[in-house]
């Protein structure tokens, strides 16, 4: 072989080579997903698949508020117990906690849907097996007496004025982290 189709031979590979590996490049990886359960502030679970950039903007943000979430509820609850309106009723504190988040992954994005879907059926089985629990355990049939009847009904109101002052505590210790964030904050996710 002669020194000309040495060279040229060689320059062709090298050109093949850096063409591969243009084309490489240019196709675009797939890209790995998370899936990520977040706790929000009043302890419920919520599935969300995400990038890698969406997980440590999240994480950045739930960082931020766990910063400022004791000050928020210390601040609420002064202002709960010195309001006319509510110094009656107990703050619920311990219905609230900072948002959490746990990522799993990375996955592709069709195995993150599978897993989500999973986790989503898991959920309300287990919501089904509660509900039908409580169905066994309140419903007995039995016709009761007035006394009964009385003291569901005290319980039922009891009950309404929880939820509401949960509802209230809740919009109030939100105002007040996003006051303290200078930006919204979200129920879950993003």
């Amino acid at each position: 072989m002669s020194f000309k189709k040495l060279v040229f031979a060689l320059i062709l590979v090298c050109g093949l080579s850096a063409q591969a590996q243009m084309e490489a490049k240019s196709k675009p990886a797939l890209a790995s997903v998370y899936l990520v359960k977040i706790t929000d502030m009043v302890k419920e679970d919520s599935y969300q698949v995400m990038s890698r950039e969406e997980v440590a903007a999240l994480q950045k943000a739930i960082n931020e508020e766990s910063r400022v979430f004791p000050m928020a509820m210390a601040a609420v609850k002064k202002a709960w117990a010195e309001d006319e309106l509510t110094k009656e009723m107990t703050f619920p504190a311990g219905a609230f906690s900072v948002r959490k988040m746990l990522p799993q992954g990375p996955f592709s994005a069709e195995q993150a849907d599978k897993k989500m879907e999973q986790m989503q059926d898991r959920e309300f089985a287990a919501q089904d097996r509660k509900r039908d629990q409580d169905k066994k355990g309140g419903g007995k049939g039995k016709k009761g007496s007035d006394k009964d009847k009385k003291a569901q009904t005290k319980e039922a109101e009891k009950d309404a004025k929880r939820e509401t002052a949960l509802r209230m505590a809740q919009e109030q210790l939100t105002a007040k982290i996003e006051e303290m964030l200078k930006r919204e904050r979200p129920k879950s996710g993003l």
